[in-house]
């Protein structure tokens, strides 16, 4: 557990647990997508995503009382802590781990692999984890360089991503 999720008191994790259990809901993109087609459901799915993210990640903030801009090493922590917080429940399986100045994020569950690999299912064919991370990186105001190495739907046994936060530029004097 990241030092700064060990800060939050259990009601503000119930808050904070609250406000993501509409990611992982695939289903109604399948009935969106009925009426409208699937390009569009897939669209509309990839931004309430990114909606959701921005959302998750302010809360995050000002639950641990914090307001951007942040440094890059409290940047770091921010995301690992959000990722381990949101990133792991019944449906997604996600381990953060640190290494230098970049994140590594295995995914060895999520719901939409699941889907993907039922034969039966027809449906949301884009990972919403990448939106979401990008609404938290909109609420975060920062750019993030974000390379998937491994993924699932290419038969790897886990999807992962290394992410990379820009440095900060020194100023000349």
């Amino acid at each position: 557990m990241t030092r700064l999720l060990e800060t939050l008191p259990v009601e503000a994790r119930r808050r904070l647990r609250a406000i993501s259990r509409t990611a992982e809901d695939v289903y109604w993109p399948a009935l969106l997508a009925k009426e409208l087609g699937w390009r569009v459901a897939n669209r509309l799915y990839q931004t309430e995503q990114r909606r959701l993210g921005r959302l998750e990640m302010m809360a995050l903030l000002e639950a641990l009382n914090l307001r951007p801009p942040l440094g890059p090493e409290l940047a770091r922590e921010v995301l690992l802590t959000a990722i381990e917080f949101y990133l792991r429940s019944n449906g997604i399986a996600a381990y953060p781990r640190l290494e230098g100045d970049r994140i590594r994020i295995d995914v060895s569950h999520c719901p939409i692999i699941e889907r993907l690999e039922n034969p039966s299912w027809q449906g949301v064919t884009a990972c919403g984890c990448f939106a979401r991370r990008r609404g938290w990186y909109d609420a975060l105001g920062i750019q993030v360089d974000e390379h998937l190495v491994l993924n699932r739907k290419w038969g790897d046994h886990v999807c992962r991503l290394i992410l990379r936060l820009p440095e900060p530029v020194a100023l000349a004097a």
